[in-house]
Parts: structure tokens; sequence; C-alpha cells
């Protein structure tokens, strides 16, 4: 699911839209989104499923600390005095 981030602030998760804004969606929803593709919900054995292993890298990789409109800049993702 490309586009993904993970607000720390407010916990939830964001996805770039079609229109090229970003909304926020809770882990359920995302999961939700996810079981669309071919990635696994099912969790055997106690182990985390594929997707909970999905959403754990966003939240570990792809966390932004502010999200907003910015004067001068698109829509996305951007590095501000080394941090994304």
């Amino acid at each position: 699911m490309p586009g993904l981030r993970f607000d720390r602030k407010s916990r939830l998760l964001l996805v770039e839209a079609s229109d090229g804004t970003w909304q926020f969606l809770n882990e359920g929803q995302v999961q939700n989104r996810l079981m669309m593709t071919e990635l696994s919900g099912v969790r055997e054995g106690g182990l985390p499923s594929e997707i909970d292993l999905y959403i754990q890298n966003i939240i570990d990789k792809y966390g932004v600390d502010w999200h907003g409109p910015m004067a001068g800049y698109k829509a996305g993702p951007h590095t501000i005095n080394g941090k994304p």
C-alpha cells in the first residue's frame, strides 16, 4: 500500500488519496485495505500476521513528526533539516 505513513502525534496512519490529499486511517481501516491485497491477516501460533508485520514496518520506518500544508511545497512527504 504505497503512500502510507504513521503520524507519531495522533498515532494514526496517513494514506495518500487519489486526489493527492492525505487522509487519516485507523489500524482497522488499514487492515481492511491490506486484506484486499495478497497479505494475510491470519495469526498462527501466536505469531503476528503478514498485515501486522506490514503495519509495524510502517510505524518503525515511515513515521512523521508533523504534517500539514506548507508554503512552497507540494503535497507529500519531505525531509526538513534531516528529519522526514
